[in-house]
């Protein structure tokens, strides 16, 4: 399997598209080089390509393979399908995976997609879009990483450089949050799902933010990127979208009564209330909405969660919340374990091999910026900051949807590591919204989104 992934021809091609790369990553900083933010722009960039490769090569020499190979396999086996007949390859890229059988347009001169993958709606679209940039990849499964790696690395500075123009926090803070977290720059920097659900969410917030606050030059092109980007998360990881929505809808009630009345404000959040609940009930009673049902997001939590488990596919350490059964009660009392197994876990004592290790590591200083949040000036770290700051509460509500979902389902260290890192960077938010800019205690907060 090694030699499949590292021949001459992706050597060549990992290289030539890393040159060109290279040369426009410093043309945009000597372009910008006057702006104060920029100074982490190449160090950024660097960042992510060297994780992006490390990724890489930790999956196909220490892991002999995983989900990632499976995406470049799946990936290559549709451009051979476009090659062999593009009305075919057109079919499979706008048609829904068969989950019983492969279609037998996969022949012998194509090849077979995972058989492991392709039944996974959610998973072989990945395959799907990794093939539109394996054509310019010669088929170089390092070039392909290169690519995902470039392309969150332009998403994620993109958000920087929204919030450093938008918020209060010093900009080596939000540096941090954004562009530096190790376990967030090797998981969502490579070929895989979790590339793809990081950059979707960081896109449809950051357009939720312009259109809400009308921080936007372009509406419509604002628009389509915020309905592109859930429309990315519902075909790859759909509850995501509940941990969004449900905040967006939270801050909207909020902005349209923030000037009116006390009295006005009471009952028009009342009323706002009262209709999420309905919503609630609807929901909860619906079994209408497919894979959005509550019955079938609770059903799929039981599979995963059982799945991640006992499976003995599935390997490496292993933690368990003590649910003994999945009753409401037992879902609500979960809450607490779960949030803080996604925000704080693997312990460093929890860790298993070198991967674990360095994620144990981090999980310190995210212990380090917590204490800190609360001890040091404790006057200005309330929590009752974030009922004012929409983008800080936007992320606690997000932390905790998110969170609670990832550190349920997961089971296993490997998977809580990789799936929980969307979060992170919103949890470091939280933990430096006191360290503010000094040039922008004058600014009015109307003007800032937080």
């Amino acid at each position: 399997m090694k030699t499949e992934f590292f021949g001459i021809v992706d050597f060549i091609s990992f290289l030539g598209w890393l040159v060109i790369f290279i040369i426009i990553a410093q043309f945009i900083f000597i372009q910008n080089r006057e702006k104060s933010a920029y100074k982490y722009f190449l160090p950024h960039f660097y960042w992510k390509i060297i994780l992006s490769v490390a990724f890489a090569l930790t999956y196909t020499l220490y892991y002999n393979g995983g989900d990632t190979t499976a995406y470049y396999q799946g990936a290559v086996t549709l451009n051979r399908l476009f090659f062999e007949s593009p009305l075919d390859y057109l079919q499979e890229i706008i048609s829904t995976p068969s989950r019983t059988s492969i279609p037998s347009y996969f022949n012998q001169a194509t090849g077979r997609p995972p058989e492991w993958i392709y039944p996974e709606a959610n998973s072989w679209v990945v395959c799907k879009i990794a093939s539109f940039f394996s054509f310019f990849s010669f088929g170089s499964y390092l070039t392909l990483n290169l690519f995902f790696g470039v392309i969150s690395t332009w998403i994620s500075w993109k958000f920087f450089i929204f919030l450093d123009n938008n918020t209060r926090i010093k900009t080596r803070y939000l540096a941090l949050a954004c562009l530096f977290i190790p376990s967030v720059g090797f998981w969502c920097s490579g070929l895989m799902k979790d590339t793809i659900v990081m950059c979707a969410i960081l896109l449809s917030i950051m357009s939720f933010f312009k259109l809400f606050k009308r921080k936007y030059i372009h509406f419509y092109r604002t628009l389509f990127t915020f309905v592109l980007a859930n429309y990315f998360l519902f075909i790859t990881r759909p509850f995501v979208l509940i941990g969004i929505f449900i905040p967006f809808f939270i801050l909207i009630i909020l902005r349209l009564n923030k000037d009116k009345p006390v009295l006005v404000r009471f009952l028009t959040r009342t009323t706002g209330i009262l209709f999420a609940l309905v919503c609630l009930i609807v929901y909860l009673r619906s079994s209408e909405l497919g894979e959005f049902s509550s019955d079938q997001i609770l059903e799929t939590a039981k599979v995963i969660h059982s799945d991640f488990k006992v499976n003995e596919r599935y390997t490496g350490k292993r933690y368990d919340l003590g649910l003994n059964d999945f009753s409401p009660t037992s879902l609500v009392l979960a809450i607490p374990g779960a949030v803080i197994a996604t925000l704080y876990r693997p312990f460093i004592w929890e860790f298993e091999g070198p991967l674990m290790f360095i994620i144990g590591i981090e999980s310190l200083f995210f212990i380090y910026f917590t204490v800190r949040f609360f001890l040091v000036n404790r006057r200005v770290a309330s929590l009752s900051i974030l009922y004012k700051k929409e983008l800080l509460l936007f992320a606690l509500l997000f932390i905790l949807i998110f969170g609670y979902f990832v550190g349920f389902t997961s089971g296993l260290f490997g998977v809580l590591a990789r799936l929980k890192a969307p979060a992170l960077p919103f949890f470091l938010l939280l933990l430096f919204s006191r360290d503010q800019k000094e040039d922008l205690k004058d600014i009015d907060d109307e003007k800032l989104i937080t």
